[in-house]
């Protein structure tokens, strides 16, 4: 099936829009399920996605409407019902238009040694190296995507194909004492999956301490890459412009060109070509854009579609395009964590009494506009007392406030991981990070 042929085929029935963008993805997909020491299943699969949005003018009242499909005859049926309902929808008050300007865009870069691994042999490895680290029974997943995008809209056209491999390993010393790793990459040499048994199991060795009743008040805490890349990808989805707007986020305009977190944090939707989020556009078309969300600690700008950029700019407020996924809800592809200058080993020293948190679950808000939020530890749970490990913890759940956490970073670690997993569904590059005044209660 010739994919350009498809989106024209579906662009004739939507002449008579005044807006239309049409994103077509088709992935291969291979997937190895391992537990208990040995591969359960490998499987190959092909998945397809249409995501339509059309917009049009009604007595000067803009009108939009979004949705999926999985066939060209699925999304053509849709596309007839939708486009003569249109006029009976309520205006969308929120949108503010798109992309009308034709890009040409560089031919994809993706690594197919990737597709050419022995993915059985890679999983055996982590495995092996994870048993050999002190893990009892090791389970997990191995996931390797090759992507092609095909974008068409009334202006512009593009065609992207990116290329992934997503390992994660968690290793068992019984069913309450574990370790969990994830490796995330776009480049073959990035690939580890040796590492990242061995990591897993020396994690779960790690938690396999004393076991240390801690009571519940605030902790310097250190947060692992898979905890802070939970976190950071919730953060990001809030300086969505749309966010804001809809009440869904505490990065208010008025925070804008302030200090409002540490000076040591910088963070970036990135348009990277190194990690697995990258893309070449969006979904309206607009090459994908370099941009620092915050500097150093200040809030440079929230995320913008063309959208979301025109009616704040009708506001007075200054917004450009950023280049995110999105049309209505502008959010990052991928985001990246600068790099601080201390070891795991170096932020341990440097806790007189406080926690580590390898990994977190269950994060939820008691309140989006002012970022109150609680999640769950799992997985290596440690205290540190005058910076050592002394044993492992339970029983309890961090509280916290996004624009607080973000303030009291206090020190990042020179290496960063690479993140993509069901709890980090953006990818995000991240380092470990040291963060004071981290408040924890019981769990109950």
């Amino acid at each position: 099936m010739n994919m350009k042929e498809v989106l024209d085929r579906l662009a004739v029935h939507l002449s008579d829009v005044d807006h239309r963008a049409i994103v077509l993805t088709h992935s291969k997909i291979d997937q190895i399920r391992f537990s208990r020491n040995k591969l359960d299943i490998g499987i190959s699969y092909d998945e397809t996605k249409f995501k339509v949005f059309l917009a049009k003018r009604y007595d000067g009242q803009r009108k939009t409407i979004e949705f999926e499909g999985s066939t060209e005859e699925d999304v053509l049926e849709k596309i007839n019902f939708f486009k003569f309902s249109l006029d009976k929808l309520p205006p969308n008050p929120l949108y503010g238009g798109m992309n009308e300007i034709s890009y040409s865009y560089p031919k994809p870069r993706y690594d197919e040694k990737l597709l050419e691994m022995d993915a059985k042999g890679a999983v055996e490895q982590a495995i092996e190296a994870a048993l050999s680290a002190g893990a009892k029974r090791v389970a997990g997943t191995l996931y390797i995507y090759d992507t092609e995008t095909y974008l068409k809209t009334k202006f512009t056209e593009g065609y992207d194909r990116n290329v992934y491999a997503s390992l994660s390993v968690r290793a068992f010393i019984d069913k309450t004492i574990s370790g969990h790793r994830v490796n995330s990459v776009s480049k073959s040499s990035d690939f580890d999956p040796e590492e990242t048994g061995r990591k897993a199991g020396e994690m779960a060795k790690l938690d396999n301490m004393n076991r240390i009743k801690v009571p519940a008040g605030k902790y310097k805490t250190i947060l692992g890459p898979l905890a802070a890349a939970g976190l950071l990808g919730t953060i990001g989805r809030m300086t969505s412009a749309a966010a804001v707007v809809m009440g869904f986020s505490p990065f208010t305009f008025d925070k804008l060109g302030k200090k409002i977190a540490s000076e040591k944090f910088t963070f970036i939707s990135s348009a990277d070509k190194e990690f697995i989020g990258y893309r070449l556009f969006d979904e309206e078309g607009v090459p994908v854009k370099e941009t620092k969300i915050f500097d150093k600690g200040t809030f440079k700008t929230h995320l913008h579609s063309t959208s979301t950029a025109n009616l704040l700019k009708a506001k007075g407020i200054p917004a450009e395009p950023t280049g995110n996924a999105g049309i209505l809800y502008p959010h990052a592809r991928q985001l990246i964590v600068e790099p601080g200058d201390s070891s795991f080993e170096e932020m341990v020293e440097n806790v007189d009494r406080g926690l580590f948190v390898s990994n977190v679950r269950y994060t939820r808000f008691q309140s989006y506009v002012t970022g109150d939020f609680s999640t769950i530890p799992r997985d290596t749970f440690l205290y540190i007392e005058n910076g050592k490990i002394k044993g492992s913890v339970r029983g309890l759940r961090l509280n916290g406030n996004v624009i607080e956490f973000l303030k009291n970073i206090r020190a990042l670690s020179k290496d960063r991981y690479p993140i993509y997993r069901r709890e980090a569904e953006i990818p995000t590059v991240t380092p470990y990070l040291l963060v004071e005044d981290v408040a924890f209660t019981e769990a109950r």
